[in-house]
């Protein structure tokens, strides 16, 4: 992959090689209208709902939706930080392990991480693995804890 087309696609629809799925679930803000207005509509003279309990259940739900918005942004950025480094992700099969290559997000709100030839959604990222601490191709430990031959390290 190369260029930052291929690290972020705003938008993009295509659901293959998704490895988990995603539905969207609860209400919107029109839907949260529509009951309003049937409630309006079937309400009896006889008792009639204070109109403050709509305007604070509209308040309610409209702090709900900047809380899920801010949701999906904080996803988004971490989706992004990931991207050149080891991540594991669980899968049905069991764990995968390699270099997160890019991020798609999609007009859903969902983020998923392009980890080899398959797609992971972000919620299924179970490890970020730290450079510092893989061991070299040799076997050996990183270099930071290697001592020159001959010499031994000191105690503090």
């Amino acid at each position: 992959m190369s260029g930052a087309g291929s690290l972020y696609r705003a938008g993009a629809e295509s659901s293959a090689g998704r490895t988990s799925g995603s539905a969207k679930t609860g209400l919107e803000m029109g839907d949260f209208l529509k009951l309003m207005i049937a409630q309006f509509q079937n309400q009896s003279m006889d008792s009639q709902v204070d109109s403050t309990q709509y305007i604070t259940q509209l308040a309610q739900f409209s702090a709900i939706q900047a809380m899920t918005a801010m949701t999906q942004n904080l996803d988004r950025q971490y989706a992004a930080s990931l991207v050149g480094k080891t991540v594991a992700v669980q899968t049905t099969g069991g764990a995968v392990t390699g270099r997160a290559e890019g991020v798609n997000y999609y007009s859903d709100g969902s983020s998923w991480v392009v980890v080899g030839d398959g797609e992971y959604a972000l919620s299924d990222v179970i490890q970020v693995i730290d450079p510092a601490s893989e061991q070299t191709p040799g076997g050996g430990e990183s270099a930071e804890e290697t001592q020159p031959a001959g010499e031994t390290p000191e105690k503090a």
